[in-house]
């Protein structure tokens, strides 16, 4: 048998306001905070969790967080066709620690019907609650390895012909208590042009890397 419970109870408040004029208008500000808490479990039962029952993967795992979290965003009409905005969203974990994630971005109308566009910003995100607790359990991976290969009597060529056999092989997945988050940095631009009233163009180009990834080794 196997059972699962997830419950997530949060609170949350925002407000806007105005703050200043501009050439383009006013300045405006929106604030937000929230309280989340998150309680999890996956249950197996006693022979699964043993590795008894045949060809059965995974095990169980379960834990709680508690998440408190601050964000903000600063919208400036620098101009009336030029507007710019400042956004920012920190968030504390119960169980492994902070993380801050800051974005900027401009909006430029360059002619009545062409808009450009472009922002930078960071994220992140948080292991989930499997990765940091979940028992050590079997998994059977597939892999593709030209030694492996050619070892259990497979003609080299057949080897490195494309695609690459796979061989399944037995594996372990253990959770880290101890994981970070995932980081990412984007940056992107484009433009919106709007050919006839009810006709428009977009073309928008993203790049973004991640770092401090989490994967199964």
């Amino acid at each position: 048998s196997r059972n699962g419970t997830w419950s997530q109870k949060e609170l949350y408040a925002n407000a806007t306001t105005e703050l200043f004029k501009m050439a383009g208008g006013n300045a405006a500000i929106y604030v937000g905070v929230e309280n989340r808490t998150e309680n999890y479990a996956d249950l197996y039962d006693s022979l699964s969790e043993g590795g008894v029952v045949l060809g059965s993967s995974g095990n169980s795992a379960g834990g709680g967080r508690e998440v408190n979290a601050l964000g903000a965003e600063l919208l400036l009409p620098v101009m009336k066709n030029l507007e710019a905005s400042l956004a920012a969203r920190y968030e504390r974990y119960s169980d492994y620690g902070s993380d801050f994630s800051p974005k900027a971005s401009l909006r430029f109308r360059a002619t009545p019907n062409l808009t450009l566009r472009a922002s930078y910003g960071q994220g992140f995100s948080a292991p989930t609650l499997p990765q940091l607790t979940q028992k050590p359990s079997f998994s059977a991976d597939s892999i593709v390895d030209r030694a492996h290969c050619i070892a259990d009597g497979v003609a080299p060529a057949i080897c490195d012909a494309n695609p690459k056999p796979s061989f399944q092989i037995n594996g372990l997945v253990i959770s880290n208590p101890s994981l970070g988050s995932e980081k990412s940095d984007q940056y992107s631009f484009g433009a919106v042009w709007d050919v006839l009233p009810n006709l428009s163009l977009e073309a928008t180009y993203w790049n973004t890397k991640i770092t401090d990834r989490i994967v199964n080794m």
